[in-house]
């Protein structure tokens, strides 16, 4: 703990859930209080005590559905959820407009743009995506802005770039020591240490990792 701890504060990161966490997930619940709206919820019209019906949507964005009503409710306190019944509370609404917010974060925490980019684009395009219109998975990972825009959140952002440290940190000083062995290790040409990664992604990991392994002039095959 008091290495990961060492880490978030050598990459400035130490303040991140006290400061700009609060604000991207501001802008998170405004973008879903937009697409809900745009798709007929009837949240901010409604008067306080007034029952409110859940969208339609297919079924395999139930669970969608159900965590971003609790999600309103949390946030805004705009509703109140018990059971299968939406009552509208007479909490006035407070969000602020979700372009405003955003070019608030981007100039008050620059650092934290790949995460902030990628809210706000998943959040523009909520609406197509609980309608029916898009596949949320393509809409990340089948289009050119939004594989950029994972591809940087993974490789890039502070936090991800915490966890790259810590096991940058981790395998340096286990394979360092078998480096040190040299033959002894067992580790030869012909019988490389072999590494898998799992759920290899956009590649952001192995981004970090590749060149670290390389520098240890260890026979490695990573797949």
């Amino acid at each position: 703990q008091a290495q990961s701890d060492a880490f978030v504060v050598a990459s400035n990161q130490e303040e991140y859930l006290a400061t700009c966490f609060p604000r991207q997930n501001e802008l998170a619940v405004a973008w879903t209080l937009d697409a809900l709206e745009a798709l007929g919820a009837g949240i901010l019209q409604a008067k306080a005590g007034q029952q409110i019906q859940v969208i339609e949507h297919k079924e395999e964005h139930r669970k969608l559905v159900a965590h971003l009503y609790r999600a309103i409710q949390n946030e805004t306190q705009l509703i109140k959820i018990d059971g299968d019944v939406i009552t509208r509370t007479a909490v006035p609404p407070s969000l602020n407009p979700s372009a405003e917010i955003y070019d608030g974060i981007r100039t008050e925490f620059p650092d934290q743009d790949p995460a902030t980019k990628l809210i706000h684009y998943v959040g523009a395009n909520l609406r197509s995506v609980l309608s029916g219109e898009v596949d949320g998975v393509k809409l990340i990972f089948g289009s050119q802005e939004g594989r950029e825009l994972v591809s940087a959140f993974y490789a890039d952002w502070p936090l991800n770039r915490v966890l790259y440290s810590q096991m940058i940190e981790f395998l340096s000083r286990a394979l360092s020591d078998l480096s040190a062995q040299g033959p002894a290790s067992g580790i030869t040409e012909s019988n490389p240490l072999r590494i898998m990664e799992m759920g290899g992604g956009t590649g952001g990991t192995t981004k970090q990792i590749v060149p670290m392994l390389a520098a240890l002039k260890l026979p490695i095959e990573y797949t």
